[in-house]
């Protein structure tokens, strides 16, 4: 449906406001993810996780900061996954359970929050599931919620829903990776953070695992270099194109307890994180307890064979500590993990790719689990 102009500059105004609010990185790669189109066959506004559907009218009689709180609404919905965690729970009910869930968190962050926007305070930090059981089923009548229909299951054969839902995965850890990015990780939901920890630790080869979370640090980002051309009140909204990764260091543990074969794994997806993520520069460095010569990459330039030079305990710090020194966009440690976790202050996101120990967490970054069955 073709709108005009004066309502395609309000929507664009109302994603400039929320692209300008302070750690904004989650909602907006969220936003962005989702194919947007316009129609008068829904009552207000709806996403199932990939695409958000708008009705014009509805849209342009929202006051202006309320269509800010709706699209960040949306998008939301779409980060505690809300069309993909129904199930056979009652509908309605999740409806409005899902509504006081996202509200409350618009209004933790300051979003103007109308009225008649379910926010019932006494949820405050419950995840959408422990509300949905507190919701008496008498009060499940649509008419109390006015946001009802904001959000809708996935649709189509199971193949095709099970499609959906892995992009919507996907769509979530590459939010929550720019959010980490930009150092907003701690603004995350619980409720997120614990999906999180599910989407990318599930029964999967650790292959598939790795390159998941690496599509969040894809080339393709928003950026305000090449400035998208619709002007709005002196200040541009940005646009998609392709910039390669910055810098990017990646150390394989080479201590005893390594095998030759691990090693060789290891030099696999190093190579293949290369290819992905095209970085500027790929420094690569063996350790155990120390770190062994690095080796610079540069675009085009192939992996040549790296000795497995090691063969002592593990120590984490001095890796991490020549990430703190050379500030890289993504740190990657391949490791088993038997090692204490220093005490340095890491900006970097760093993502630690963990072999046959389950047991193994870190506040440092991200942690992905692989061997005994993944």
């Amino acid at each position: 449906m073709k709108v005009s102009n004066e309502i395609e500059k309000a929507l664009d105004k109302a994603k400039f406001r929320l692209i300008t609010r302070h750690q904004s990185a989650f909602v907006c790669t969220l936003l962005f993810s989702l194919k947007q189109t316009w129609s008068e066959d829904i009552e207000k506004i709806h996403t199932d996780g990939i695409n958000l559907t708008i009705n014009p009218e509805y849209f342009m009689g929202l006051e202006e900061p309320v269509r800010v709180s709706q699209l960040a609404k949306e998008a939301w919905h779409v980060a505690f996954n809300h069309m993909g965690r129904r199930g056979n729970r009652d509908e309605v009910r999740w409806d409005k359970a899902a509504s006081h869930v996202v509200n409350l968190e618009l209004a933790k962050a300051g979003f103007m929050i109308p009225a008649d926007w379910l926010q019932d305070a006494d949820y405050k930090g419950m995840s959408t599931d422990e509300v949905y059981n507190l919701i008496e089923e008498e009060e499940g009548d649509e008419n109390n919620n006015p946001q009802a229909g904001n959000f809708g299951d996935l649709t189509g054969t199971p193949e095709e829903k099970a499609e959906k839902q892995q992009q919507v995965e996907n769509t979530i850890i590459k939010a929550a990776t720019q959010a980490e990015m930009k150092g907003e990780a701690g603004n995350m939901p619980g409720d997120i953070k614990r999906m999180m920890d599910e989407l990318l630790n599930p029964i999967l080869p650790w292959t598939t695992i790795l390159a998941n979370y690496l599509v969040a640090f894809d080339k393709t980002d928003y950026s305000y270099k090449r400035p998208n051309r619709r002007y709005i009140e002196e200040a541009y909204l940005p646009s998609l194109f392709d910039e390669a990764c910055g810098k990017v260091c990646v150390f394989p543990d080479t201590s005893g307890s390594v095998s030759p074969d691990d090693f060789t794994a290891f030099l696999t997806e190093i190579q293949s994180i290369k290819d992905m993520m095209n970085p500027s520069e790929m420094h690569i460095g063996c350790f155990d307890h120390q770190l062994h010569e690095i080796q610079v990459l540069m675009p085009g330039e192939q992996l040549d064979t790296i000795e497995m030079l090691g063969g002592g305990g593990t120590n984490f710090d001095a890796p991490l500590q020549y990430v703190k020194d050379h500030a890289p966009e993504l740190a990657i440690i391949f490791t088993d993990g038997y090692a204490p976790m220093p005490n340095i202050d890491i900006t970097t996101p760093v993502l630690w790719i963990v072999y046959n120990y389950p047991q193994f967490e870190s506040d440092i970054g991200t942690v992905i689990h692989f061997g005994s069955g993944n």
